[in-house]
């Protein structure tokens, strides 16, 4: 077979930038919220980062890095648990880079049969929307179940077969994965997503048992690596079986339905798929696996979650259910948790949505321990309802917190998620749970400690805190915490350091990214570039070096029509002195990613640090005799801007003023707050409209300089 998928494409920084695009667009969950912050480190230098990532992998350094993964744990029913993945940002593009290849070298073999056979992970080959790795769910579970209504409805399949395998991304084998994908794609392509699979299969912070099973829950990009396993046994299998016996067979995801016409056909499959499943190193949940009668589809499929999309739309519009809807609601919530027989799909939609009441919020404090499946939506609803209620609140912390009998640590971390800010620190919780613990255990709920005690400023208890190389994660939360509570610019930049030096991938982005916002961003005066920190970090290395005027230059000409011819003014030859460049350059940078994540502060900030190098080079281009002044006096009063330069002197000004008004929120003679006429943190626009003001006065001083060179 034609191997279409090679090596090459896989290194091709198309296929890197579409994967960090799809990480940045995938459905916000507990996983992403973990590697926002490696993302955003990412983002700040986006090409060189990848392309160092690119170069490992070509080097054949990648695989040398003895990379780890954590996992934390999601409450099951019966004391189980669904192990959720976490790995390095580094790890992820990789893992998303390969992903891409399978999807699209198999997406001929799976097209036949989705929206037939398949229905769940559909793959988004549309190029106009390829930053979305999959086709919007909704419609296609909708054909599902409306597909499900038609066999028992209208063609009479009136025994159902719904087969579960017991933990399916857990037991998906190494080896049966890399024979099936490398009848399509290079071998050395395949080896290293083996390699991500080995590695992450492990849980680095209670063992480093590696084992040739599993494929990490939470990555996006596992999903098709298990439709392209169950398309090869299951789909390719029944296509064949639907011409033979009277059945139909339909999937989505691993939940696999049979329809059938006689009850002992039903069995048959169950058989089958039973031995299909032991011949690839699947275990079927035999507990939940039985051949159903029904002979009307309202026994088999609530079609009262087919109202669900009017709901919502109700809600979305007016933030509140329909009266009636909600007392309805409200009244069959209370019922589960009472009767014990919980609805995922509807507890999960409805307590998001519904109203304050006392009775619910009774039942869910009492029941708490109980409803561990579903904390997240439950501590959703109280701290919505009651955040300001301190009975409330304490109950809940005495319950979740300090209740020795709760031995998982996510209801933990979500709890302080949501309610650290409300509860005083607790220094014999920090005691118990962070420092006496094994710093492995509990590395997510101790992350939330550390915002806990940030918020509380605990600042000596954080810079006591001692780090060790045993939890890598943990120890990229603690120099955070650090961080961010010190000002002794020396700690910072032993903490950046330290980031940068580390085994782990994600510490050594956010290292890099920490420091160059203080050196670049906040302190860039009288600070001196170390190039020999870390000869140990590529990711430093290639970002400490580059000052690229052609990235600068490329990024402004598509910001306007008229700018052309830009190199002429943004060159080293005019931005000589030391740093300088690299200041342009990391600042411009910054301003595009804050630009893009907007985040109107940062943005706000970069653009004025920008402006003020811009200012200082065109003041001493046209007086090499200068003495440069207070940069907001000379914005006020410099006569030469006010007369060459309207649009500049009218948008540096304000951009000034109003960073100013951000970091002093006072004003400095009167004492009174400065007011604020809009809350620009959420406004997209406000920030599109200073660029663009922006980029009008990098055109009158092209003009400028044009013209005073001739």
């Amino acid at each position: 077979m034609n191997k279409t998928y090679g090596w090459d494409k896989f290194l091709s920084y198309d296929n890197f930038k579409v994967a960090f695009d799809r990480l940045k667009t995938a459905p916000m969950h507990e996983h992403k919220n973990l590697y926002r912050n490696e993302l955003i480190a990412f983002e700040m230098f986006l090409e060189e980062n990848l392309s160092t990532t690119i170069q490992l992998l070509k080097d054949d350094g990648y695989t040398n890095l003895n990379q780890k993964a954590y996992k934390f744990y999601l409450p099951k029913p019966k004391g189980l648990v669904r192990p959720i993945t976490h790995l390095s940002f580094i790890d992820l593009i990789v893992y998303q880079a390969l992903g891409n290849i399978v999807a699209e070298s198999f997406k001929d073999v799976l097209k036949p049969y989705q929206n037939k056979m398949i229905f769940g992970n559909i793959y988004n080959d549309d190029k106009n929307s390829k930053i979305f790795f999959f086709k919007p769910w909704k419609y296609n579970w909708k054909n599902f179940q409306k597909l499900s209504k038609q066999f028992i409805d209208d063609e009479e399949y009136n025994y159902i077969v719904e087969f579960d395998i017991a933990s399916f991304y857990d037991t998906i084998n190494h080896n049966v994965l890399k024979t099936i994908l490398e009848k399509k794609i290079d071998k050395k392509v395949v080896d290293i997503l083996i390699y991500i699979l080995k590695y992450s299969s492990a849980d680095f912070s209670r063992h480093q048992n590696i084992i040739a099973n599993g494929i990490p829950q939470g990555p996006i990009a596992s999903a098709i690596l298990a439709e392209v396993f169950l398309n090869n046994f299951f789909d390719n299998f029944f296509s064949k079986q639907m011409g033979k016996d009277e059945i139909k067979y339909i999937r989505y995801a691993d939940d696999i339905r049979i329809f059938t016409k006689e009850e002992y056909i039903g069995n048959k499959y169950i058989t089958i798929l039973d031995l299909l499943c032991r011949d690839i190193g699947l275990i079927p949940q035999s507990s939940k696996i039985e051949v159903k009668t029904c002979l009307d589809s309202k026994e088999f499929i609530d079609n009262s979650v087919n109202k669900f999309s009017q709901i919502q739309k109700y809600y979305k519009k007016n933030n509140t259910l329909q009266s009636k809807e909600n007392n309805k609601a409200i009244k069959e919530l209370i019922s589960m948790i009472n009767n014990k027989k919980i609805d995922k799909t509807k507890f999960g939609f409805f307590i998001y949505k519904v109203s304050k009441d006392d009775d619910l919020k009774d039942l869910l404090i009492k029941n708490i321990s109980e409803l561990f499946l579903f904390i997240n939506a439950v501590l959703f609803y109280l701290h919505k309802h009651y955040i300001d209620d301190t009975e409330v609140v304490t109950e809940l912390y005495e319950k979740i917190i300090k209740n020795k009998k709760v031995y998982l640590d996510y209801p933990k971390f979500i709890f302080l998620k949501f309610f650290s800010k409300k509860i005083q620190f607790d220094t014999e919780v920090y005691e118990k749970d962070f420092l006496e613990t094994n710093q492995n255990k509990w590395w997510l709920y101790k992350k939330e400690i550390l915002s806990w005690m940030l918020y509380h400023n605990e600042k000596d208890k954080i810079l006591s805190i001692e780090t060790n190389d045993k939890n890598e994660l943990l120890e990229q939360y603690i120099i955070k915490a650090k961080y961010d509570i010190t000002t002794d610019l020396t700690l910072k930049e032993e903490f950046e350091n330290t980031l940068i030096n580390s085994d782990y991938l994600g510490n050594q982005i956010l290292g890099v990214y920490l420091k160059y916002q203080r050196v670049f961003f906040k302190y860039k005066n009288n600070i001196k570039i170390n190039k020999t920190i870390s000869m140990y970090s590529p990711f430093y290395n290639k970002v400490i070096n580059n000052k690229d005027f052609n990235f600068l230059n490329t990024e402004l000409k598509k910001s306007h029509k008229d700018l052309t011819n830009n190199e002429i003014f943004f060159n080293e030859k005019i931005f000589y002195k030391q740093n300088e460049a690299y200041q342009l350059y990391n600042l411009f940078k910054m301003m595009l990613s804050s630009k893009n994540n907007n985040n109107y502060k940062s943005f706000i900030d970069t653009l004025d640090q920008l402006s003020h190098i811009i200012t200082e080079r065109i003041l001493l281009i046209q007086n090499s005799d200068i003495t440069l002044g207070n940069y907001g006096s000379e914005l006020k009063n410099n006569t030469f801007l006010s007369e060459t330069f309207f649009t500049l002197s009218q948008s540096f000004n304000k951009i000034h003023k109003i960073r100013n008004n951000e970091l002093h929120p006072k004003d400095l003679k009167t004492g009174e707050f400065h007011s604020k006429k809009d809350e620009y943190d959420t406004k997209q626009s406000i920030i599109n409209e200073y660029y663009n003001e922006w980029i009008e006065v990098i055109v009158e001083i092209l003009n400028w300089y044009i013209n005073k060179i001739k």
